[in-house]
């Protein structure tokens, strides 16, 4: 698969796993000496931070052990704006720059990270 850059074609030689986890567009990636990270600027956060999210959830759950009905808003509200941001710019074709991007994706992996933890425990009634 070839990717369109700058009119560049760049050769999409990330390992299979990656291909799969992210479209890995060079125009929405970080650069880091002089070569696209293999990750889009949203995915590379969003897997970096759902250890944030499960460290969250961790606490929450066993230390302050709030609601279910605080932690699902949370969990929305850290969720929200990665998906706003996506859904905006599929169905307005609007272009979003990696800072953006890259705040937006920390926030969506801290609340997937929460969610796998969290919810889970309170649904089956372990909290």
């Amino acid at each position: 698969m070839r990717v369109e850059d700058i009119g560049l074609r760049i050769i999409d030689d990330r390992p299979y796993l990656l291909r799969k986890a992210c479209h890995g567009d060079p125009m929405r990636s970080f650069w880091f000496g002089g070569r696209p990270l293999p990750l889009c600027a949203r995915c590379t956060t969003i897997y970096l931070s759902i250890p944030v999210g499960i460290a969250l959830g961790l606490i929450l759950a066993f230390i302050a052990k709030p609601s279910m009905f605080v932690v699902t808003m949370f969990f929305v509200l850290l969720v929200s704006p990665g998906v706003l941001d996506g859904l905006t710019q599929y169905w307005f074709k609007r272009r979003s720059n990696n800072l953006l991007r890259a705040y937006t994706g920390f926030l969506y992996g801290t609340g997937i990270g929460l969610g796998t933890v969290y919810i889970p425990f309170g649904v089956l009634g372990l909290l």
